[in-house]
């Protein structure tokens, strides 16, 4: 009973998660930048990296990384970097959920 729940389950979240994307209308003969503004596309990379070390600089003040050893925090970090990456992989393919919703 339990697998068939399951299957069901399973069946439902890839037809929510991987519905085919409408036809796009977009001239790619032409290359359009997602960004607009110049200056913050030349300088976007400057402002996260900026906003990186000022996050990992207020964590030490208030004392967030005092919790234990330094292998679980390297554990926790890579754990949080692949997840970071994933969802980048996610964002580039158009298989996030929001974008499921938006279709419909």
């Amino acid at each position: 009973m339990a697998c068939i729940i399951w299957m069901i389950f399973v069946e439902k979240m890839y037809d929510l998660f991987f519905k085919p994307l409408p036809p796009s209308d977009m001239d790619f003969s032409k290359f359009q930048p997602f960004i607009k503004s110049e200056w913050f596309r030349k300088h976007f990379m400057k402002f996260v990296y900026t906003l990186q070390i000022v996050l990992i600089l207020i964590s030490m003040v208030l004392g967030i990384w005092n919790f234990s050893n330094w292998l679980i925090k390297i554990a926790i970090f890579c754990l949080v970097f692949v997840i970071h990456e994933l969802l980048h992989i996610l964002v580039v393919y158009g298989i996030l959920i929001w974008q499921a919703i938006m279709i419909e």
